[in-house]
């Protein structure tokens, strides 16, 4: 039964990502309306409700040479992020911060974008499911994506932090023997 459960957890959500579906609103020629505004071929409409025949004729006589700007800032955010973590590691090396407060100056910006990346990706949620804020979706979409950009790297460094502990969690690595710290306490208490 268990097994059965897993395959189907597994499955569920390739299976919903395979189904498309139609224009909830049958517009045509639609540009950002809502939140199920697809553009995979980069024509600046909307995929799932299609095109006339005159937007058709006229996006054909555009050229392709056209280069849009790419939406997410990666590179400026992996660079401020990276840069940043250089220069907190900086500062702890040269004792103008503790390591105690560098982890808790890099565990509080891990807080703060899951936070906000979450909210705002539980605020996508209800636009998509509601269609509650129309096209104010694209500003909150963006700033879900960038902050998650920010949020993976700092994981990944939180992540190298209790790298240790995940080896002797699964196995790869040998704990500390606790006979040794039992028998220093017991030497102690003998004393």
């Amino acid at each position: 039964m268990r097994t059965v459960f897993v395959v189907l957890w597994l499955i569920c959500p390739l299976v919903a990502l395979s189904v498309r579906p139609d224009c909830g609103r049958g517009e045509v020629d639609c540009v950002g309306l809502c939140a199920r505004f697809i553009d995979e071929n980069g024509d600046t409409f909307c995929d799932i409700g299609g095109l006339s025949e005159g937007t058709l004729a006229a996006q054909q006589a555009t050229s392709k040479a056209e280069t849009s700007p790419k939406p997410y800032r990666l590179i400026l955010i992996t660079s401020l992020t990276l840069g940043l973590y250089i220069l907190t590691t900086f500062l702890n090396k040269f004792n103008v911060l503790t390591k105690a407060q560098h982890r808790k100056v890099w565990n509080v910006l891990l807080l703060v974008t899951f936070l906000i990346s979450g909210i705002l990706g539980l605020v996508l949620v209800v636009q998509i499911n509601y269609n509650v804020l129309s096209d104010w979706y694209l500003p909150f979409l963006t700033l879900h994506v960038e902050f998650g950009i920010a949020m993976a790297l700092i994981s990944i460094i939180h992540a190298f932090w209790h790298i240790s502990y995940y080896a002797k969690a699964l196995g790869l690595a040998k704990a500390k023997s606790i006979r040794l710290r039992s028998s220093s306490f017991t030497a102690k208490q003998s004393a």
